[in-house]
């Protein structure tokens, strides 16, 4: 496998010097300083020498995608899709126009690049937009544009992993997590929408927003099929971090909303209404039992991740935002 991008940033020369060494060694990779890296795959990084902060953005990208598709001087919108829409509702012809799919599926390709790397608040519309890559209309391009709009407004937002400015009761370089669910909104398979977000040094590097596997035959079932795919990844998330030095020394809080759940993950404890939840989701007791993560409740209006379940209104969505991007700073 040949791989032609191996960034590498370092904080101590020494460190880097003995690297170099190693490598030049083993000889099978090549690595040459070019400078301080601020660029890789299109995405911008900034670092504070002084507090040690990294941060991220994509805004030249956007930049490019307006003048691209002549929306420069476009209007912003606060929000990147009403509560009110409804995709799903619009008429689809038995065949759709080829040029409108071919523009729709490279806008929305483009856009879920930026979803992915530096927008997280982006995820839930882009997981919805993604269902529709061929056989959509001029109406599904106009929501794809739609959220072009509301990146211009937010584009010169920067995702700031800073450990002086963890948050309580979190400690810095500690992982922590929130996992939430919708319940069979999808139609007309009645399958669900789930998201989880992982945190560190006050702000998201990890998300996902997407429809679950199975239906759901209660909320309840849905929040921890939502936390099971969130357990996956905390234990993914823990691994690298230990890897890099960052040993995660107590278990992983995940954020959850649904007591119900709770209880399920907890205990497993399985009666009339629960008892059908297959033992695919079992293994989420014994992560629990080993110390590997802890399930912790948190008030619906507290859960970040609701933000990847649904369309929000202008005011839960831009609450919860700046605690995505690190933007919320602890209490002194």
């Amino acid at each position: 496998m040949y791989v032609d991008n191996n960034p590498c940033r370092f904080n101590c020369i020494d460190l880097l010097e003995d690297f170099e060494k190693f490598l030049k060694k083993d000889g099978r990779i090549k690595m040459q300083r070019e400078g301080k890296l601020e660029w890789l795959l299109g995405i911008r990084y900034h670092f504070d020498e002084v507090t040690g902060a990294v941060s991220c953005d994509q805004k030249p990208s956007i930049v490019a995608l307006l003048a691209k598709y002549g929306m420069t001087d476009c209007n912003t919108t606060k929000i990147p899709l009403s509560p009110s829409s409804d995709l799903e509702s619009l008429p689809i012809p038995d065949k759709p126009d080829e040029v409108v799919v071919k523009l729709y599926a490279s806008l929305v390709g483009e856009l879920l690049y930026i979803a992915i790397n530096t927008v997280p608040q982006i995820s839930y519309i882009m997981s919805c937009l993604t269902r529709y890559m061929t056989r959509a209309t001029e109406a599904h391009f106009t929501y794809a544009k739609g959220t072009l709009r509301y990146l211009k407004g937010v584009m010169d937002r920067k995702i700031t992993w800073c450990a002086a400015n963890a948050r309580d009761p979190h400690v810095r370089h500690e992982i922590w997590a929130g996992a939430d669910s919708s319940f069979a909104d999808i139609k007309p398979s009645r399958k669900s929408t789930f998201c989880y977000q992982l945190f560190v040094n006050n702000a998201i590097f990890s998300w996902k927003s997407s429809l679950s596997s199975i239906v759901a035959t209660s909320v309840c079932e849905a929040e921890l099929m939502a936390f099971t795919s969130c357990a996956c990844e905390v234990v993914y998330a823990r691994k690298l971090a230990g890897e890099l030095g960052f040993t995660q020394l107590g278990p992983t809080k995940i954020y959850e909303d649904n007591e119900g759940a709770i209880v399920l993950a907890k205990k497993m404890h399985l009666r009339n209404r629960s008892k059908h939840i297959g033992l695919r989701f079992c293994f989420v007791q014994h992560l629990i039992a080993a110390g590997i993560i802890e399930p912790v409740h948190v008030a619906s209006g507290n859960q970040h991740a609701d933000l990847g379940t649904k369309a929000l209104a202008d005011q839960p969505f831009n609450y919860h935002v700046p605690y995505l991007y690190g933007e919320v700073l602890p209490k002194s």
